[in-house]
């Protein structure tokens, strides 16, 4: 009887886990997204050079209500001003926050000049921009991917 009980434990070990892990993944989807940032990390002049681009570091922080960590897979993601798309992108790495905890996430979007109305290009020049992130989040289990959804607002000065 104790041998039996003994290899039950064993084989259940993984188990646990691998409910950790697929917990970590659940509770990301309580975790509260909130826009804190977007700063320029280059500027080409519009119209100047083969390729004229702006890149931006939009940070959004992360809060963690849940009493274990929140994981984070993989998030897709598109970034707008008013209305129009103007960059998208894909955070690959792992993401983690622990139980009650506050991050930062920083997500690289690069914005081409080509076909991006006026109002897109004065809201870069003028410093100051309102933008909306929408994304899919995507959560390995071992049952397969989890995706839910994530929008964010704010408005910044750069």
């Amino acid at each position: 009887m104790i041998k039996l009980r003994t290899a039950l434990l064993v084989a259940l070990l993984p188990g646990c886990g691998l409910w950790t892990a697929f917990a970590e993944r659940q509770a990301i989807t309580k975790a509260e997204f909130s826009f804190k940032s977007a700063a320029v990390t280059r500027v080409d002049l519009p119209f100047i050079g083969p390729d004229p681009r702006a890149d931006l570091d939009v940070t959004l922080l992360v809060k963690n209500p849940n009493s274990i960590a929140a994981a984070l897979d993989r998030l897709d993601y598109q970034v707008y001003v008013s209305g129009q798309q103007i960059g998208a992108g894909s955070l690959a790495k792992d993401f983690r926050v622990e139980a009650g905890a506050t991050r930062d996430l920083v997500l690289p979007v690069s914005i081409r000049y080509e076909g991006l109305a006026q109002p897109v290009l004065d809201a870069i020049l003028r410093r100051e921009v309102a933008l909306t992130l929408k994304g899919t989040s995507h959560l390995a289990t071992p049952v397969g991917s989890l995706d839910f959804p994530v929008e964010v607002s704010g408005k910044t000065a750069f």
